[in-house]
């Protein structure tokens, strides 16, 4: 069966289990958790008992993978919502944990709060498996910093989560999770209170994952009948990606056509790549080279944008790697976040690279504030949901090589 029409079946801890809430669950929690806390650690059992967060783990080995070297890569997701007790007291309170964090074959959650009254706000990250997350890690941060946030309005917790935590996937979730929040108790859209423009449909780009020449091309011929116009084309660094892209090409003549590297072309001629992909009518090629070796394309004039992703994951990486390439893809999950992400927006803009806005595999949670830099884009890569067997019910629509909210 082919790749485009296979199951790509979300799987999440048990969510169904939830603690109640009530305060000898939350305390046994508590001391369970003591490992992670350290015991002069403080959990304010009557402020956690009155709002909510809840996280669920997604981890399938077969949900997305990445070749790099022998072996598979398992990846895995947070999502976590936040909740206040009421529009007057906005604070991130109550914890909500599965029992079982072990994976386990449930239904993608509807979304809907657990236990609260209160305004939802959510947020959804995927650990970034080249930085060495995993979603047990994802969750312990999380854990480690929600005792800070007791008491922090939504917008002063965010600005918080900036200082006690790393760019990532952990702060991703609580960051978009704490905007969200943020919009909804001021009943204001998302788009409005960050500063963006309005959210209109764009071109988004559908991933052709690596294959041989043969099946690339199916796989594309049945991405075109779907609709899509812009394919990301995933390469190698071996002989066979010239053929790769031809196949692309000869699949989808009138399609738009972009490349990403995946760091694989350290030890090629460069230019003589380059070229020979700009005159297959590709766009852009992403990463070329491995990290730290960046200095490899200064005087590289090569006729299409070199864009950098694994090189540049925050605002203060962008004076580092500016003089080699010509653009930045920016991941929310990279970033840590939309706060972070929009820094760096305004840092490539200050710079005059070009923005791409792409994103780990996902459903639409993790889309929704990503979508609000697709407005200032020059390249939409944000096919995460579509790669899904299922996406949200409330979820992003994939129609005509577009992806537009419903």
């Amino acid at each position: 069966m082919r790749e485009f029409a296979q199951v790509r079946q979300t799987v999440f801890a048990d969510a169904a289990d939830e603690f109640a809430g009530n305060r000898a669950d939350l305390v046994a929690l508590h001391n369970r958790r003591r490992g992670h806390f350290g015991d002069d650690d403080h959990v304010d059992v009557a402020l956690l008992q009155r709002g909510a967060l809840f996280f669920a783990l997604r981890a399938d080995d077969r949900l997305h993978r990445r070749v790099r070297g022998p072996g598979r890569v398992q990846y895995g997701a947070c999502l976590v919502r936040l909740a206040g007790a009421d529009d007057e007291d906005p604070r991130v309170l109550d914890v909500r944990l599965s029992k079982d964090l072990g994976p386990r074959r449930v239904p993608i959650h509807d979304g809907k709060a657990v236990g609260t009254g209160g305004v939802v706000g959510r947020g959804e990250g995927t650990p970034i498996y080249y930085q060495g997350e995993d979603a047990a890690g994802c969750r312990d941060a999380l854990l480690r910093v929600m005792p800070h946030l007791a008491g922090l309005g939504a917008a002063a917790a965010r600005a918080a989560v900036q200082e006690l935590m790393g760019a990532g996937a952990a702060r991703n979730a609580i960051d978009c999770a704490l905007w969200d929040l943020e919009a909804r108790q001021r009943a204001v859209p998302l788009w409005q209170l960050a500063g963006c423009e309005a959210p209109a449909p764009r071109v988004t780009a559908f991933t052709i994952s690596l294959g041989g020449p043969g099946t690339m091309a199916a796989r594309t011929e049945e991405a075109e009948a779907a609709g899509y116009r812009l394919f990301k084309i995933k390469l190698a660094g071996d002989a066979e990606d010239r053929a790769r892209v031809a196949a692309v090409r000869g699949a989808a003549p009138g399609a738009r056509l972009i490349a990403d590297a995946n760091e694989s072309w350290g030890a090629l001629d460069l230019l003589a790549e380059a070229e020979a992909l700009a005159e297959l009518g590709v766009e852009m090629i992403e990463q070329p080279v491995p990290v730290g070796t960046d200095v490899l394309l200064d005087g590289i004039y090569a006729p299409l944008p070199f864009i950098a992703d694994e090189s540049c994951h925050v605002a203060a990486d962008v004076p580092r790697i500016g003089a080699f390439y010509d653009g930045v893809n920016i991941k929310l999950d990279k970033a840590g976040g939309l706060t972070e992400a929009l820094k760096l927006a305004d840092a490539a803009d200050a710079a005059g690279l070009s923005i791409m806005i792409g994103c780990m595999l996902s459903t639409s949670l993790a889309i929704a504030p990503a979508f609000l830099l697709a407005q200032r884009a020059r390249w939409v890569d944000l096919d995460g949901p579509a790669l899904l067997a299922r996406d949200r019910a409330d979820g992003f629509c994939f129609a005509n090589g577009e992806i537009s909210p419903i």
